[in-house]
């Protein structure tokens, strides 16, 4: 059948057998691909009651006019029909042309909720240069076959966009929640309650600066290793490392008042303490009131120093909690 402008149009179809491997690194889809076409040549029409009832023959797509239709976001290259490969053409003029290969499709990468991402796979299909002005594409039937199950990924048909000489199937790969996805959001959580419990040490005693220093490369150690496993093909910053650079940062601004905080009690242990005949005079002078007034004064102000580290440790993390939940989910 041809068209108003007399083009020939061609019923494309695309199988999607096998769903092989998702590179998120590379932002590459690996997939098993059956594509083809049929169109109408009165050419090639014959009457089969003249011609031993043969109803239909096999032949080289080579010996025959064939539109060049092609895989176009292929990663090495557009892959077209093999000229070696077989066409069926019946009777009534109808021919058929399919090929089944691995293809390497790219894939539109989106890191920003990981891990709980989830990312755009392209199959275009479209018509060779030469060939636009002789056909156009007039349909495009999809089908996603029973897939392998992933215990990573989820593929689903998205949607499916048509032109006159493109067509194209969306495949959406969401990643599933599973131990291993867990697994990336409970260390932050841990490391953040156990980088703000800094805080909460009192700098008397000895470990405060090493615990420091050691939540501090923990933390350079994971946010490395997430860094190496992000892609670079994302369109949009990760939510995820940019938490992880943040939470570097107080944890280096709290090794740096770890360190301040010990070297101001080492001070104070050094400097000289009044004698004690100076202390019995001063208690001799002092009277009994007001030695107990002001010691009610020291444990209230104490009191009052503990609750607001209490405090704000609680708030700081609450929020961070929900800064994580909110921007994952949302």
């Amino acid at each position: 059948m041809n068209d108003n402008f007399g083009n020939l149009k061609i019923n494309v179809s695309l199988d999607i057998r096998e769903i092989i491997e998702l590179d998120i690194s590379k932002g590459v889809l690996t997939s098993n691909l059956v594509f083809g076409a049929k169109w109408y040549d009165i050419n090639l029409a014959w009457n089969k009651t003249l011609k031993g009832n043969i109803s239909r023959v096999t032949i080289k797509a080579s010996a025959i006019w064939h539109p060049i239709i092609q895989i176009c976001n292929s990663v090495t290259g557009k892959s077209k029909f093999d000229e070696d490969k077989k066409v069926t053409v019946r009777h009534d003029g109808i021919v058929f042309l399919y090929t089944e290969k691995i293809f390497h499709t790219y894939c539109k990468i989106n890191m920003e909720k990981y891990p709980f991402d989830a990312h755009m796979c392209h199959l275009e299909i479209c018509m060779e240069e030469k060939t636009r002005s002789e056909a156009v594409i007039s349909s495009c039937t999809y089908d996603l076959g029973p897939q392998n199950e992933f215990h990573e990924w989820e593929f689903l048909f998205s949607n499916s966009t048509e032109s006159k000489f493109t067509a194209t199937a969306v495949i959406r790969a969401k990643r599933k929640i599973t131990l291993v996805t867990v697994t990336k959001v409970i260390p932050v959580i841990m490391l953040t309650i156990l980088i703000l419990a800094v805080y909460l040490l009192p700098a008397e005693s000895g470990e405060k600066v090493s615990y420091a220093v050691t939540l501090f490369l923990s933390n350079i150690v994971l946010l490395s290793e997430a860094s190496q496993l992000m892609s670079n093909n994302s369109r949009t910053f990760s939510i995820y490392l940019v938490y992880l650079l943040f939470l570097t940062t107080i944890s280096g601004f709290s090794c740096f008042a770890s360190i301040i905080s010990t070297n101001k009690v080492k001070i104070t242990k050094i400097s000289p303490e009044p004698s004690t005949s100076q202390r019995k005079t001063c208690i001799r002078e002092s009277p009994d009131e007001e030695n107990t007034q002001g010691k009610f004064a020291d444990v209230f102000k104490r009191m009052i120093r503990g609750g607001k580290k209490y405090i704000f440790f609680s708030v700081t993390i609450m929020s961070l909690l929900l800064i994580i939940i909110f921007g994952l989910l949302m």
